[in-house]
């Protein structure tokens, strides 16, 4: 699958699952990019690897902005809020999805990414005060 079908097909699948559910927005200005088009760019842009919102939002802007022309006229911060606006309904949308999948959970992991939670701050310490007779991990 070329990358525009994966942005058409998982654009689908956002919007018919956002129809289903209730109404998003009680009061308020309806915003220039629909929340499909905000949670599509979001998971493509995840899909692909790009880590930040300011280079989720350039990458879409340079590369797809004719699929999305509403993005232009969009500052990168407004996009950034909307998408964090929309906790619950990626939280829904995720229950959904892995509600479709089929599964063992005996040998099924599910993650979202790695978090780091230390580095090796003192290793170069550590390895000079080996002592010299002491084989190193190469000669084992």
């Amino acid at each position: 699958m070329d990358l525009s079908t994966f942005i058409v097909s998982v654009f689908c699948l956002i919007d018919d699952r956002i129809n289903k559910e209730r109404r998003i927005r009680r009061c308020g200005p309806t915003p220039k990019l629909s929340d499909a088009e905000v949670l599509t760019i979001e998971v493509v842009g995840e899909f692909l690897g790009i880590d930040t919102d300011k280079g989720i939002y350039c990458y879409f802007r340079r590369h797809y902005g004719e699929w999305f022309p509403a993005l232009k006229g969009v500052h990168r911060t407004t996009f950034c809020c909307q998408a964090a606006n929309l906790w619950a309904v990626k939280e829904v949308l995720w229950k959904h999805l892995l509600g479709q999948m089929c599964f063992d959970p005996e040998v099924s992991l599910i993650d979202s990414f790695p978090v780091p939670t230390c580095h090796f701050a003192r290793a170069y310490r550590a390895v000079a005060s080996w002592p010299k007779n002491r084989p190193s991990a190469t000669t084992r």
